[in-house]
């Protein structure tokens, strides 16, 4: 069954023993499988942009949920860490990761790709491109294009918050205290922090209050690399952010894991 699963997502056992194959594999499947790459070809660039908070829920979950965040008790959490590596894009992208990419960025790489991929010498001689990755690097906004996925999950989630608020008087929470008191966190990475950070400046942080948002940064380890005898051995070559929950957990033993902006 194994076996079956992996030739169904291109990956074989022969492949799996290679590393450098299997990266490269890996890295397609999961580019063409759904990915950026997917919203790219087909101008979806809405579809990751929003953050949703899930509508199917009882009156009485809206509003302790509404209440307990008011109160800074719930935080809301968007992870913005993706480095957009599976794009195959220079190095210089990771300085916004996948959260920090815009639609003007997108769709600037769609007229510069041949096939499925950008060639590098395009992407590295557009001045627009370039213009667009400064304003993304700085948070700059000329137009609603130059927002990134993680300044529109914000803005989302504030408007999501303003409804249900609307929807649900009896919380007894006013849009006014739960700018003065919810708090927002955003795992980011080592590479795209501070584009994290001044992109949700450039927004105000959608009404709250700086000191209330907060940026968990990953840590980036390497790992450990399956030999062709089946052993294995500590893989130091590259880094990765380290994803999932292993921030959080970090946090237990290092309170200094996470910053507030100043």
């Amino acid at each position: 069954m194994t076996d079956v699963l992996l030739k169904k997502a291109g990956l074989t056992p022969e492949i799996l023993r290679e590393s450098k194959l299997r990266a490269q594999h890996i890295d397609e499947y999961n580019a063409k499988a759904g990915g950026l790459r997917e919203l790219m070809k087909d101008g979806r660039l809405e579809i990751a942009s929003t953050h949703e908070i899930p509508s199917n829920v009882s009156a009485a979950d809206a509003v302790r949920y509404l209440r307990y965040v008011s109160e800074g008790k719930r935080i809301p959490i968007i992870f913005a860490a993706g480095r957009a590596t599976r794009l195959k894009l220079p190095r210089v992208f990771d300085s916004l990761g996948i959260a920090g990419l815009s639609p003007n960025i997108l769709k600037e790489l769609n007229s510069l790709r041949e096939g499925d991929e950008a060639p590098a010498q395009k992407i590295e001689a557009s001045s627009r491109l370039k213009e667009f990755l400064e304003a993304g690097r700085t948070g700059r906004k000329k137009n609603n294009d130059d927002l990134s996925f993680i300044q529109r999950h914000l803005l989302k989630l504030r408007s999501q918050i303003e409804n249900l608020i609307q929807t649900h008087p009896d919380a007894g929470v006013s849009i006014q205290h739960w700018l003065e008191h919810a708090k927002f966190a955003v795992v980011a990475n080592e590479e795209n922090k501070s584009a994290i950070a001044l992109q949700l400046a450039a927004v105000h942080f959608a009404g709250l209050k700086p000191e209330h948002v907060y940026i968990v940064v990953q840590p980036e380890e390497g790992g450990f690399e399956i030999l062709q005898d089946g052993s294995v051995k500590n893989y130091d070559k590259q880094a990765w952010p380290e994803g999932h929950g292993k921030p959080f957990i970090d946090m237990q033993a290092d309170p200094k894991a996470a910053h507030c902006l100043d």
